[in-house]
């Protein structure tokens, strides 16, 4: 009888190791604040990316104008429009908080990169703690200005790690002799960082805020024109990753979204509003048979949030976005 209790065990662990291996794996990455005619002028990759995708042409930013919104809508699928510089957090479970209850994961198969925060990634309520389906979160630091957010990304790489095996004195020169102190600059580390977790970890969800086009706040021109051509060519390792690593290679669907635009100007952001919203772009690489597919209508950042939803068959009504049918295929 133990025999038996024990093959059964055994049967059951490995049933449950090829059900997760079967799971497929979501990267979502979000650039921060660029207009879609900016990118077409300085992203030489963007007709390649269009005919390896389906392209969403015509992604709505109602109701905001800043980051977190579009970080918060695609997390859990609700319009932030109440959203006012860090004074709000999320109104219902995140992605990660209910892909981790769902199949029963680590922490560490689910990230948040650059997201600010934890409130804009973690629902809590009485039956969310801060200890319910927790996901890792790695915030990026530039409110506190240059040489303490240097020290803070040691501590965290040093924290996350906690090994010698990971050279990083080539991003930090970088970081460190840059001339400009703010986000392109620490762009650098902070890919590095994303592109270790992914080899090292695994994981089947991330959500990668790609924020070198901030430097528009900042700097010139040709400074904010470079970091667009910078993010390009860092997707590009990216999907070259993805082909080739045997975790991810024809099992992810990868999303490259816009947050917002910017104004006449470039500086600043496009203070848009339910009756002039930005108007943005995302790609999804990965979907089996589907490329080259371009799509006019009108969606949202929380569709993305939707659309993860259902490929992970994730029961209960969350959200308000919509389903986008060409990835799922049906």
């Amino acid at each position: 009888m133990l025999k038996i209790l024990r093959l059964s065990l055994g049967l059951a662990i490995l049933s449950q190791g090829f059900a997760q291996s079967s799971l497929p794996r979501v990267l979502m990455v979000t650039l921060s604040g660029v207009r879609t005619d900016d990118m077409a002028l300085f992203c030489p990759s963007l007709d390649r990316f269009k005919a390896a995708s389906i392209f969403y042409s015509n992604v709505v930013a109602k109701d905001y104008e800043f980051h977190m919104p579009a970080v918060m809508a695609i997390n859990s699928g609700i319009n932030y429009d109440d959203f006012y510089m860090g004074q709000s957090a999320l109104k219902s479970p995140s992605i990660f908080q209910l892909f981790r209850k769902q199949y029963k994961l680590p922490a560490n198969a689910v990230w948040s990169i650059g997201a600010w925060s934890a409130g804009i990634v973690q629902f809590a309520d009485k039956d969310w703690d801060a200890n319910t389906y927790p996901d890792q979160i790695v915030s990026f630091p530039a409110a506190k200005g240059f040489a303490q957010s240097i020290e803070f990304a040691r501590k965290d790489l040093a924290a996350i790690f906690e090994k010698s095996d990971w050279d990083l004195a080539e991003a930090y020169s970088k970081l460190e002799t840059k001339g400009w102190p703010h986000w392109d600059s620490y762009e650098d580390v902070q890919f590095a960082w994303f592109m270790k977790i992914l080899s090292t970890h695994h994981p089947y969800i991330v959500h990668y805020v790609m924020n070198a086009p901030e430097s528009a706040h900042f700097n010139t021109w040709a400074h904010y024109a470079m970091s667009i051509k910078e993010s390009c060519q860092k997707l590009e390792t990216l999907i070259n990753f993805i082909d080739k690593d045997s975790f991810y290679h024809n099992m992810t669907y990868l999303v490259v979204s816009i947050d917002h635009s910017r104004d006449l100007y470039y500086m600043q952001h496009d203070e848009n509003s339910s009756t002039r919203p930005s108007r943005v772009w995302m790609f999804w690489f990965g979907v089996k048979g589907k490329k080259g597919i371009v799509v006019d209508r009108e969606v949202t950042h929380k569709d993305i949030f939707a659309t993860v939803k259902s490929l992970y068959q994730i029961p209960g009504n969350y959200g308000d976005g919509h389903i986008l049918w060409e990835v799922i295929g049906k």
